[in-house]
């Protein structure tokens, strides 16, 4: 009974939060709507529904699923859906290794994930792929992904000083 009406609550937070009419980009998704266990599981069904082989769409199902572990019932089911997001992401670095939002999705997972979990390796990496793509104007901060991106960098407990002091000059 449980899990039917979770299921039938992700349905339709799916439909509300990522329907068709005014659709959202997905960072807009991952940032801003992808906050209570709900809402997580409706993100993770999106990115499920709309994966393709392409590494952007790997990396955000990859964040789905590792967020998702959140709404899992029992620790193995967490480890589980944790470790399969972190593969996926790994895989879209590897696939895209020079792809900025990528890099940030790795970053954001990184820096949020329990330190117990060992998953904060690549941050010092994935932030100077960023802003290496801001060096060249690959990317700009005038967009509201980047915004986001750069104020989170700023604000991430796991990044070095000096990283954060080279975001603060964009």
């Amino acid at each position: 009974m449980k899990k039917g009406l979770l299921t039938g609550i992700v349905v339709i937070l799916v439909n509300v939060l990522f329907g068709q009419t005014n659709a959202a980009p997905i960072y807009q998704i991952y940032y801003l709507k992808a906050r209570t266990n709900p809402e997580i599981a409706a993100f993770y069904q999106y990115c499920k529904q709309h994966a393709t082989a392409n590494p952007l769409d790997k990396g955000y199902l990859g964040t789905a699923t590792a967020m998702y572990a959140a709404c899992a019932e029992n620790v193995i089911e967490k480890f589980s859906f944790f470790n399969e997001g972190t593969s996926l992401l790994d895989q879209a670095v590897n696939q895209d290794p020079t792809n900025p939002e990528i890099r940030f999705l790795r970053l954001s997972v990184q820096e949020k994930a329990p330190r117990m979990l060992n998953y904060n390796n690549n941050l010092e990496q994935d932030a100077q792929v960023i802003y290496q793509a801001f060096q060249q104007k690959r990317i700009t901060k005038n967009s509201s992904f980047w915004e986001i991106a750069i104020n989170f960098i700023k604000s991430a407990e796991q990044i070095s000083a000096s990283t954060k002091s080279q975001f603060q000059s964009l």
